[in-house]
């Protein structure tokens, strides 16, 4: 049986082995512009770069200009603690959940347009809270009898 290390080892190989595929990529994506650029009279205009929004901070970007410390977002989740929500990486709070997006981050990094599993990120929690909110398939409904009460409660799953 897997231990916790040889998971966290095996992400960390996974990681690397991503990072190093993406800097293949990139290295061909630039050798193929540069055989198809030729850089005669036929060359194309440049196309504009695509804005691109974070879903880490929710700010818009331009992926040239995305460096490490551009985003700030929150690192941890979001907790309700008596009346207030509290994010578990900063212990920063508010009074409502929906004013809990707007608080500064404190975690910094590059702005990313995917939302991902990789690291915990507060932002994720909100993407989540929206696409269950669209849901319109059931997977699974249940009749649940109680026995000891002698009440019946159902259920569904989507």
């Amino acid at each position: 049986m897997a231990t916790k290390d040889d998971i966290a080892q095996l992400k960390k190989s996974i990681q690397e082995l991503r990072r190093g595929q993406l800097e293949i990529l990139l290295k061909l994506d630039d050798l193929q512009e540069k055989l198809e650029g030729g850089g005669g009279e036929g060359k194309k205009p440049a196309e504009p770069e695509p804005i691109l929004t974070c879903v880490h901070c929710s700010a818009e970007y331009e992926e040239s200009k995305n460096a490490v410390g551009s985003c700030y977002y929150h690192s941890g989740t979001l907790r309700g603690v008596g009346w207030d929500f509290k994010y578990t990486c900063c212990g920063k709070s508010s009074k409502n959940f929906e004013s809990a997006k707007f608080i500064a981050g404190c975690a910094k990094g590059k702005h990313r347009s995917v939302h991902h599993t990789e690291f915990t990120y507060a932002n994720y929690i909100f993407y989540m809270q929206e696409q269950s909110e669209k849901a319109t398939e059931v997977w699974m409904e249940m009749d649940i009898e109680d026995n000891i009460t002698d009440r019946c409660m159902w259920a569904e799953v989507s």
